[in-house]
């Protein structure tokens, strides 16, 4: 076992938390100036229920759905006992031996920012750092270079955790039991630790 994951370790679904956060409160300012307008149009006018629907739209896909996720992050998490298995929010145990497969469905364009490096296979791409690059020197690479940073890192994971082709991890247990964990934190931590707890289980059976 390598020796760097060798201690326990608790794993929260808060991947995107903070990212939801500064959604939520965008979703919020935007439905105050949509109910605003909304209230300023005259009661015959027909595009008032047009605002009244942007601003509905805003509290729910803003400031419920980062409840949602707060909810989320309070009540799921996993730890992973390298001797052991894993471990549950409630105290239940999944031991090594009783996993039968592992399915980790990551979201698109996620290669962008991971640079392993032998020290640290999870390592991060800062993509705030701004190369060398001839383009990024203008005055309109720049501006798109730092656009598509603040929608990579913000906005994107945000769509991306709200659509049906979120990030998962599924644990499909040989007594048929599955766990599902969305947004978890670490997650490519999280797999190579449940994936190499099972190498050793299956080594250990065999002697």
């Amino acid at each position: 076992m390598d020796p760097r994951f060798s201690e326990n370790k608790t794993f929260h679904a808060s991947a995107t938390l903070w990212r939801f956060a500064l959604w939520a409160a965008a979703a919020a300012a935007g439905a105050f100036f949509a109910e605003r307008h909304a209230l300023s149009l005259p009661s015959f006018d027909s595009n008032r229920w047009i605002f009244h629907a942007l601003c509905i739209g805003g509290l729910i896909l803003g400031p419920l759905a980062f409840a949602a996720q707060l909810v989320r992050r309070l009540r799921v998490c996993v730890t992973v006992l390298p001797g052991k298995g894993l471990v549950l929010r409630d105290g239940t145990e999944i031991p090594w031996d009783m996993i039968a497969r592992v399915d980790h469905r990551e979201g698109l364009f996620r290669d962008l920012d991971y640079r392993p490096t032998p020290e640290n296979p999870f390592a991060r791409r800062n993509l705030l750092r701004i190369q060398d690059s001839p383009w990024l020197l203008s005055a309109r690479g720049l501006i798109l270079y730092v656009s598509f940073v603040v929608f990579y890192y913000t906005l994107y994971p945000v769509l991306l955790t709200l659509s049906p082709w979120h990030p998962r991890i599924v644990i499909r247990c040989r007594d048929r039991r599955k766990l599902v964990l969305r947004d978890l934190q670490d997650d490519r931590e999280f797999v190579f630790r449940v994936r190499q707890g099972m190498r050793r289980s299956k080594t250990a059976g065999r002697d």
